[in-house]
């Protein structure tokens, strides 16, 4: 009588990070142990069962006044982009039982195929604080046995890339993004402009282990003639259920200059380079319960300025095209959406100030994001610091 030593699922290659058209291929491999003529029998099948998910849960703990209980809320919510059961040996689960199968002594491998799906998209594979896209693959062995079958299962997790997004079919990803800041003499409350500034971003698209420079201008006509700048690069990462939407920011570069400019000058100047790493891409795309969102924020002299913009997976190849309705467009590649929104969000003390510039593009895939607010949450959400 054979028994069961070892089972392992390898990928061919050792590759274990797919795309939208790759075909994942590997086997499963079990080996046995016993005597040439015992091998393992009663076997059912073996089979794969491959798994793609999105997750988000969090619990709200509150206190009843009523009951003068502390009441707990759990919000949790999946969605499932991957789930295919591949039958290698044998019967599946359900299926009838095939009479005197067994499995050898030593090494056997069961090969298996499975074309990664283009509908639905799979998303990038990601991990949060409130929640998680994860893909696995499980392989299983029964053994028939009188009541209830014995089953062995070994676990494999593997990633996707997710839809590549191509910053060369954006509409206007090439186009800088402004805002101007004019700053008044007595607090903010003369009639007299002391400072001009203008700052923003060169471009509006980059990609991952890109670099983003600040750029912008100071018109001084009476105000200090040293103005220190601190840029920092943010993601901000929003997690959805039902009604519910927890966020989290989080600071992957930060640079910062400090700037002269005599009175009755103009002066420009770049803060940076503030580095976007190896990031997932805005909108996290094909996934409805997880956004990724970045913005540039530029703090001055009393003023903070958040300045969005979209980090894709593909650089800007010459001059963006224009889409139209005949434009064919790769089905794996994700485009934004053209949209007005608001111009980038002023957090102004003592100063007024004006906006130039408006207009931005859409999260991809989804409606367009509200303005961030840096002192607190958009309607409806919560920040956790």
């Amino acid at each position: 009588m054979g028994v069961l030593k070892q089972m392992q699922i390898v990928f061919d290659n050792d590759k274990d990070e797919f795309s939208q058209g790759d075909v994942i291929k590997g086997a499963v491999v079990v080996e046995v142990e016993g005597d040439q003529d015992g091998g393992l029998q009663r076997v059912k099948g073996v089979w794969i069962k491959f798994k793609g998910v999105a997750k988000t849960e969090w619990t709200n703990t509150s206190y009843n006044s009523t009951s003068g209980a502390t009441e707990t809320k759990y919000h949790v919510q999946r969605e499932d982009y991957l789930k295919k059961t591949v039958v290698l040996f044998g019967t599946g689960k359900f299926d009838r039982d095939i009479d005197n199968l067994s499995i050898p002594p030593g090494t056997n491998n069961y090969p298996f195929e499975l074309p990664v799906p283009d509908d639905p998209l799979q998303p990038k594979s990601f991990q949060g604080i409130y929640g998680y896209i994860r893909y696995t693959a499980k392989a299983t062995l029964s053994v028939r046995r009188m009541h209830i079958n014995t089953e062995t299962k070994t676990v494999r997790p593997f990633s996707m890339m997710g839809p590549a997004v191509d910053l060369s079919i954006i509409p206007g990803i090439q186009n800088s993004v402004k805002t101007k800041v004019t700053q008044y003499g007595c607090c903010g409350c003369g009639t007299m402009v002391e400072r001009v500034i203008t700052i923003g971003v060169p471009r509006r698209g980059y990609f991952s282990n890109d670099a983003i420079y600040v750029i912008g201008q100071i018109d001084n006509r009476d105000g200090e003639e040293e103005i220190y700048f601190d840029t920092t690069l943010v993601q901000r990462i929003s997690f959805s259920c039902g009604r519910h939407t927890r966020t989290k920011e989080y600071n992957l570069s930060r640079a910062s200059k400090s700037v002269s400019c005599p009175r009755g000058w103009v002066t420009d100047f770049t803060v940076g380079p503030l580095h976007t790493l190896i990031s997932p891409p805005s909108g996290l795309p094909g996934c409805d319960l997880i956004d990724v969102e970045y913005y540039v924020k530029c703090i001055g002299c009393k003023f903070t300025k958040a300045i969005p913009v979209i980090i894709g997976t593909m650089p800007v190849r010459g001059e963006a095209p224009v889409l139209t309705a005949e434009s064919s467009v790769p089905a794996d590649v994700i485009a934004l959406r053209p949209a007005s929104v608001p111009a980038p969000i002023t957090q102004d003390s003592n100063y007024s100030s004006e906006e130039s510039e408006t207009g931005e593009c859409d999260r991809l895939l989804k409606s367009s994001p509200q303005d961030y607010d840096l002192d607190g949450a958009p309607p409806g959400r919560h920040i956790i610091r």
